[in-house]
């Protein structure tokens, strides 16, 4: 039997494949390594087949026969496996083209990458041609491969992939291919045409992303193909999800890029990260209007407020479950008045730039909209994260009034409208000297928060101080001491939410005196459910010699923690490790 790179011992099990040459490693990361490999085990597979097929001894034709289809059996499902992910298209071409050979092409595109025809006549005479064992078994490895982690769509790799695909009758080499994500370069539309060469109806997945700016939409030629949403819908008719992340778009073009979307009548998902630049009320109208399957949007919203002073007619959106919008606090707190969704089910709001020292009125508005009837009565997940960072540090010294205070259950408590909540995430940041910003989180305001979600299944709460914004002089500053929840506040939540799983307040205060006392009167209620737990989430350190009461009273409280999985200090965690050995045994 011939001797092959991966030997196989008498046992039949197979040893490390040999370490790879500095030429393979050049260049590659630990999943191309992983992928080399793999090819390694493939050939010794398919040699292995090879010589049982062609052994001619009579009294073990049979037994080898039973190898060879076992042989076959694994190789198939393996190939799948091995290939069916791939971090770029540098493991496939490998394949076809020997390493010298590749390093020579690439050498020749960074020394002339304006001769185009020097690079072709090399590609013809350097790579194998259709029918030939080497194609073969490179279109063989292709059609396994199913997502591509990294695509770039400008230099040497485009033009190999285009005189690939130039071989294969202008169709792309990844017959199978369904998921891909796409680097674009800077104002080029030639890019354009380089999308076209990967056309597939088996892509459901896009995700387009450029770190350059001014990324240019349209070509001045005008024609739908010339544009990006053109290319798209041409080249990948079956699309089902859509992420875009450019950078700084014209503003012009908006209109026509949520335009062109109307083209892709499969799309479910739709993900649009464009920094300095958001959906207006009318784009979310033509999206909604457009895509009749459209059921995940993410997206930077703007001018929702001046629809709202408008009075316009709220936008319907029948399909949409899951809506995740970043945007001022005037525009996301006017967002349920804009708004029908009647299918909605995840809400991820991202509130910045707050534009006036209202902010804890404007959300108690925004929670009341939210669990109204009309804006999403079947919402089962709400998140909702706000900062006051941005807030003019001297907008006291005008002639704006004082803020009035507001707790967390004047902000939290309408959501005891929504029967489907399970699941709530609120999460305030804040700059030192602006107490009348911060909300109130007394453990009576937690006791009413506590009652509104009766239902909830998981609850993270946290209203936190952030040390690096610019400090706040004026009106902000209240002679008031901070409030702030305490284990109190914890068995609030575990009389009154019986079905919670999760759990996490930041901060807890837990005074020593009240310790002591809660440690010699026991809860009598315990949260069998609660699996995570995760308090001080801010860095607040519990003191040392407290850690133990304090264990074994969340011991009491919560009697089923997945340790592990809590966000508790160190301390706290040993000590609880121990109060459940105690209790066990």
């Amino acid at each position: 039997m011939k001797l092959y790179a991966v030997s196989v011992d008498e046992s039949g099990s197979c040893d490390t494949p040999p370490p790879l040459s500095p030429s393979d490693q050049e260049g590659l990361g630990l999943s191309d390594s992983s992928c080399h490999r793999a090819l390694r085990c493939a050939e010794v597979l398919e040699n292995v087949l090879e010589e049982f097929n062609s052994c001619d001894l009579n009294d073990k034709r049979n037994f080898f026969l039973d190898v060879a289809l076992v042989c076959k059996a694994f190789l198939d499902p393996a190939m799948a496996v091995l290939w069916r992910e791939l971090p770029h298209l540098s493991p496939l071409y490998r394949v076809l083209i020997p390493d010298d050979v590749l390093k020579t092409l690439t050498a020749c595109w960074i020394s002339q990458p304006d001769v185009a025809s020097q690079l072709e006549m090399q590609m013809t005479r350097s790579i194998p041609s259709p029918g030939s064992g080497r194609w073969a078994r490179f279109m063989h490895y292709a059609a396994y491969v199913r997502r591509v982690l990294s695509i770039e769509l400008n230099g040497f790799e485009t033009e190999l992939f285009r005189h690939l695909a130039g071989r294969n009758n202008s169709r792309s080499v990844l017959p199978s291919l369904q998921i891909f994500k796409c680097e674009i370069p800077r104002h080029q539309t030639a890019y354009l045409h380089s999308l076209l060469l990967f056309s597939s109806p088996t892509v459901h997945t896009l995700e387009l992303v450029s770190s350059d700016s001014c990324i240019v939409f349209l070509d001045p030629a005008g024609s739908p193909h010339h544009s990006l949403t053109g290319a798209i819908a041409q080249a990948f008719p079956s699309l089902f999800s859509l992420d875009v992340d450019l950078r700084d778009p014209p503003p012009e073009d908006v209109l026509e890029f949520t335009t062109g979307l109307a083209a892709l009548k499969q799309l479910c998902k739709l993900k649009l990260q464009w920094p300095g630049c958001a959906l207006e009320p009318h784009h979310l109208r033509m999206l909604t209007s457009g895509l009749p399957h459209l059921a995940s949007l993410s997206t930077h919203i703007n001018g929702f407020s001046d629809a709202h002073a408008k009075q316009l007619d709220r936008v319907l959106a029948p399909s949409l479950r899951r809506l995740k919008c970043g945007g001022t606090w005037d525009d996301i707190v006017r967002l349920p008045h804009a708004l029908e969704c009647p299918a909605l089910d995840e809400l991820r709001l991202a509130l910045h730039r707050p534009s006036t020292s209202t902010l804890l009125e404007a959300l108690c508005e925004c929670v009341r909209a939210i669990s109204g009837q009309v804006f999403a009565p079947r919402l089962r997940l709400l998140g909702i994260f706000a900062t006051a960072a941005g807030l003019a540090r001297d907008y006291a010294a005008g002639a704006a009034q004082a803020p009035q205070r507001r707790s967390i259950a004047d902000i939290l408590a309408p959501l005891a409208a929504l029967e489907s909540l399970e699941d709530l995430t609120f999460e305030i940041v804040y700059p030192r000297g602006a107490m009348l910003l911060v909300p109130l989180c007394s453990d009576d305001n937690m006791r009413t928060v506590a009652a509104a979600l009766r239902r909830a299944g998981r609850v993270s709460l946290a209203v936190r101080q952030d040390p690096n914004m610019p400090r706040l002089y004026g009106r902000t500053q209240s002679s008031e001491s901070p409030s702030t929840p305490t284990l109190h506040s914890l068995v609030h939540f575990v009389t009154m939410c019986p079905q919670l799983t999760s759990l996490a307040l930041a901060p807890v205060v837990v005074p020593p005196l009240m310790l002591m006392i809660a440690c010699k009167g026991m809860p009598t209620c315990s949260a069998p459910n609660l699996r995570e737990l995760h308090l001080n989430a801010d860095g607040q350190a519990t003191p040392t010699n407290a850690s133990r009461s304090l264990a074994i009273y969340l011991d009491k409280l919560f009697p089923n923690l997945e340790i592990s999985a809590c966000r508790l200090d160190s301390d706290i965690k040993d000590a609880l490790r121990d109060a459940r050995k105690s209790r066990v045994a």
